[in-house]
């Protein structure tokens, strides 16, 4: 293998994947819904309550439903950031991963 196909084989390994840059877009993308449906289900939760939003006559009961309701998209926010996470360990280790094998073949 002559100089100039190594460079050119050592500069294509070298770069990025694409994979990892697209897994790395969704986690952040995870994490944004996260942020927006945890500040949604604090307005959800807290909001001040009139006569056209009440569900039941009540409005002990009506708070007390809003209140779940906001409790459930902060769940789902929390799940949200969880799944980005979790793509994020991925491209770490993915990273890593290509980083070990590089080394183990040029022996670096």
């Amino acid at each position: 293998m002559s100089e100039e196909q190594q460079n050119e084989s050592v500069s294509s390994e070298s770069q990025p994947s694409e994979s990892g840059s697209t897994a790395a877009f969704f986690a952040v993308l995870f994490y944004v819904i996260a942020v927006g449906l945890a500040f949604f289900g604090i307005y959800i939760g807290f909001k001040e309550l009139g006569y056209k939003d009440g569900i039941v006559g009540g409005d002990a009961y009506n708070y007390i439903i809003f209140a779940g309701r906001g409790s459930i998209i902060i769940g789902v926010a929390i799940v949200a950031a969880i799944i980005g996470l979790g793509i994020q360990i991925y491209c770490h280790f993915l990273f890593l991963s290509k980083n070990l094998i590089y080394k183990a073949e040029h022996k670096i």
